[in-house]
């Protein structure tokens, strides 16, 4: 890829670049109106967290793209640091979680990690693909950034409305206190 091809991206990081920004946002809004819901649950601050990381990391990614004069050497090299720190940040998030009780299905947990990895291994790829290393190019950037938005407005979604909807995001009791229902929502 030259530099002049590289340049062509960037209307469409442009574009990513604020998106991302005002979405961000959108993450902290849900948790201020939310918080109290989402301190009680133990998983919920981690996905606010994957949120904003998420978003900053697409934001961060289209800014490489938009440097000027910078080859495709450098915005590769650039574009896999975020992305290996991305995806670092967010396992670093949901792992530690995966120990303790929920009242969410293991599917749930399958389908935060499967948008965990397929926000971050496209960008990755296009990283990789601008080094040379592998036969992937921005097409792979693109897909990876509008999967991210994806995701990461699925993290918006669960902590303004599922939060308060669905009894599945109320904390698990760890100790019963004496003649409490077991089925009552704390």
């Amino acid at each position: 890829m030259t530099e002049s091809e590289l340049h062509a991206w960037s209307e469409f990081a442009l574009a990513q670049a604020g998106a991302a920004a005002v979405l961000t946002g959108l993450v902290f809004v849900a948790v201020s109106i939310n918080i109290n819901a989402i301190l009680r649950h133990h998983e919920l601050p981690g996905r606010a967290g994957e949120g904003v990381v998420i978003f900053v990391s697409v934001l961060c990614q289209s800014v490489v793209l938009l440097v000027p004069h910078q080859g495709p050497g450098a915005a590769g090299a650039q574009l896999l640091l975020i992305a290996a720190g991305t995806l670092a940040l967010l396992l670093g998030i949901f792992l530690p979680g995966l120990r303790r009780p929920s009242r969410q299905p293991t599917a749930w947990r399958v389908t935060r990690l499967l948008l965990i990895l397929s926000s971050t291994i496209p960008s990755l790829a296009a990283g990789a693909g601008l080094l040379g290393w592998i036969g992937a190019d921005l097409r792979w950037y693109a897909f990876g950034t509008v999967w991210a938005m994806v995701a990461a407005m699925t993290n918006a979604w669960v902590l303004l409305v599922e939060v308060v909807r669905d009894e599945r995001y109320a904390p698990v009791a760890t100790t019963a206190r004496p003649g409490a229902d077991p089925g009552a929502r704390p």
